[in-house]
């Protein structure tokens, strides 16, 4: 868009991009000779002199003298002409200063091991955390607001299978116990003669009179 360049450059004849990293200068009688070759060819010839003797007047440096002696003749014979493009040469090549801190730092160190019982023991991290992960504990379900504890036998009324890890699968027919039921169609549930528990729709179980014990 050659209206909005020209007007961001605000009066001034060149725009230095060395700052943000691109080794290359936009100059005002550059932008002002492809607008009015654009003009031109949209039937905007006078519109199109105007902006060629404004560059005429504004040029910068030694090269433009061609440029804009071409363009002037392209006008004049109802001609094509060349629009001015940034050098390919010209790569965006940010300082090192503004990308030092791009690269990851550790600041805190790594964890390690000073003390154990046994001599393969290498394990840094929260141990119930790990037992949880790896399936050998459940989180245990506490009260909160939304949260209705029942322990409530109920029979599953079709196959769910989980997508996350907080889930739990389970069959149609199966019988679970409702462990507490959530505000937002949810139910924490556990099967029979398990401690694991997970979440499962609520509107996948019906309450049953059959008893399950814990």
């Amino acid at each position: 868009d050659f209206e909005e360049s020209y007007r961001r450059l605000r009066g001034n004849k060149a725009i230095d991009y060395k700052q943000l990293g691109l080794p290359c200068k936009l100059y005002e009688c550059e932008v002002l000779v492809n607008r009015a070759i654009m003009r031109s060819l949209s039937g905007q010839s006078r519109q199109a002199q105007d902006d060629l003797a404004t560059a005429e007047d504004r040029k910068f440096e030694s090269r433009h003298d061609e440029m804009v002696r071409s363009a002037i003749a392209a006008v004049q014979r109802g001609g094509k002409s060349t629009l001015y493009e940034l050098p390919k040469s010209s790569i965006f090549r940010p300082s090192k200063s503004k990308t030092a801190n791009l690269k990851k730092k550790n600041f805190m160190g790594h964890a390690q091991v000073l003390s154990s019982i046994t001599d393969k023991d290498t394990f840094v991290g929260f141990m119930g955390v790990k037992d949880m992960e790896e399936g050998r504990i459940s989180p245990r379900v506490s009260p909160r607001p939304g949260r209705k504890v029942v322990e409530e036998p109920h029979k599953v009324l079709y196959n769910f299978t989980p997508s996350t890890s907080a889930e739990l699968e389970i069959k149609e027919g199966q019988l679970v116990m409702v462990v507490s039921k959530e505000d937002d169609g949810w139910s924490n549930v556990r099967l029979r003669g398990k401690e694991k528990t997970g979440l499962v729709p609520t509107s996948y179980l019906e309450p049953t009179t059959n008893g399950l014990g814990s």
